[in-house]
């Protein structure tokens, strides 16, 4: 079963934060099999398994809800079909880290774009890409991918600034698309916020390579500010998901660790009963070595009536 749906399946069934962590190095190999993934991903696998426990909180930031929507790819949509509003923090009101993502739905429905609608998204990026490519048009076709350029750079006045490349080139198409932007998770310290990048980056399976639009690798550049702790505490802390996963983990650490100190026990009767067992069985060969007990008593009774025999004889005698 793929780790993507293995998470989803951990979710549904309401398992821990623990299990999900357990999940993300696969994840990560899974993502590295069709994308060039360079440090973003291999990264987070080496902290997954060097440490674990900073996994585990950074993972514990971000709610059930975001993390299902993550995975399926499905934060638009969920926001549009209003199921996953507590599943996300609140945009901060000033500078702070953190982790934000940006989703694309269709307007009204919050639908996916259908087929026809995908393929004209991926001609036009792939139009977008050769007219960048061009320095000065000589041909019809390449006067045409210029002016395409130029539309779709002309999109930026009508898409609220913002710069996301897939938004432009829809809203130049013409299909009324919106795009959402949720805050999956604030995080606590400076240092945490690279993890926090990566690991988003690799739940959703997005940007997890520096190619095409994506600059500048994900994880790969830290923060130059940090929250102070009274407003970490207050504005992540203060979520009651947070404190939940946290306590979760916490409790699911003691329980694995309870687990295996009685797995250890056992270990130790089991080998304690091994050596009972060979002990039996070298006895056991012992015994297979000794005359079987009806020759035994055939000749203790034979010996028995030799003895009656002489004394009856003496006895006669006398």
């Amino acid at each position: 079963m793929p780790a993507q749906q293995e998470i989803l399946d951990t979710l549904a069934r309401g398992g821990g934060y623990w299990e999900i962590w357990q999940l993300i190095p696969r994840l990560a190999k899974e993502i590295h099999l069709h994308t060039p993934t360079d440090q973003t991903i291999k990264a987070l696998s080496e902290k997954a398994t060097g440490q674990a426990w900073s996994v585990v909180t950074t993972l514990c930031l971000i709610s059930r809800g975001a993390i299902k929507s993550l995975v399926q790819g499905t934060v638009a949509y969920d926001w549009k079909s209003g199921d996953q509003d507590s599943a996300w923090y609140r945009v901060p009101s000033e500078r702070a880290g953190g982790i934000y993502v940006i989703g694309l739905c269709r307007e009204g429905s919050g639908q996916f774009l259908n087929g026809p609608e995908m393929g004209r998204l991926v001609e036009g990026i792939r139009d977008y890409r050769d007219g960048c490519r061009i320095g000065q048009a000589s041909t019809p076709h390449e006067r045409q991918l210029v002016g395409w350029v130029k539309t779709v750079d002309g999109a930026l006045t009508t898409s609220d600034g913002t710069g996301e490349p897939l938004f432009h080139i829809l809203a130049a198409q013409n299909l009324p698309i919106v795009m959402v932007q949720k805050v999956v998770m604030r995080t606590l310290t400076k240092e945490q916020l690279v993890m926090a990048e990566q690991l988003v980056m690799t739940l959703a399976d997005s940007l997890v390579s520096r190619s095409g639009f994506n600059v500048a690798e994900g994880g790969g550049n830290p923060s130059r500010y940090q929250d102070a702790w009274d407003h970490a505490e207050r504005n992540v802390l203060g979520n009651a998901f947070v404190m939940s996963n946290l306590d979760n983990a916490l409790d699911d650490t003691t329980d694995r660790t309870t687990f295996v100190k009685s797995l250890t026990d056992h270990a130790r009767r089991l080998g304690r009963l091994e050596e009972r067992i060979q002990e039996s069985e070298a006895l056991v060969e012992r015994l297979d070595t000794l005359r079987p007990f009806h020759e035994v008593h055939a000749e203790l009774m034979d010996r028995l009536d030799e003895t009656l025999a002489r004394q009856a004889y003496i006895r006669g005698r006398s």
